[in-house]
């Protein structure tokens, strides 16, 4: 029994959807993990070094862990559930699929990320290791969302 592959470009397009769909639940599972810490106040341990330039609790309990009052994590959660969305539903509806709509989500992204990173190293003088996770996710997925808007050939 003789099966046709899809031709390389299909596959290319369903490896970079697929990566960036692991990365969006990753994203989604680390963002909830920090908002249980920082919702539950206290009784969620958070699991990372607390001193020197690796100071989690510093970082995650800064003004700068807070946009508008809303926890940044609670943000995290919100925006990597709406790139999994955008990728789970793009062939459901065309819009979705569009490359400008996951540039410009990304984007905003990395330009969040730029800010929380400017924000651990000049106004809070350490930096969260979950958080460099999730802003490696971030930029990952921009960089997937640019691969994804080139033309196959």
């Amino acid at each position: 029994m003789h099966h046709d592959r899809p031709p390389p470009a299909v596959m290319r397009s369903l490896d970079l959807h697929a990566a960036a769909a692991l990365l969006s639940l990753v994203g989604v599972i680390v963002s909830v993990y920090l908002s249980a810490v920082d919702l539950s106040q206290g009784q969620v341990p958070l699991a990372c070094a607390n001193s020197g330039l690796v100071n989690c609790d510093l970082v995650t309990s800064s003004a700068q862990s807070r946009l508008g009052g809303v926890p940044v994590a609670l943000l995290g959660v919100v925006w990597f559930a709406g790139m999994f969305g955008l990728l789970a539903f793009e062939d459901r509806l065309r819009l979705l699929a569009s490359p400008a709509l996951h540039l410009a989500w990304t984007g905003v992204g990395v330009l969040m990320v730029f800010y929380l990173v400017y924000a651990e190293l000049f106004l809070i003088g350490a930096v969260c290791v979950w958080c460099t996770v999730v802003h490696v996710l971030v930029i990952g997925l921009f960089l997937l969302a640019v691969a994804r808007s080139q033309p196959t050939t």
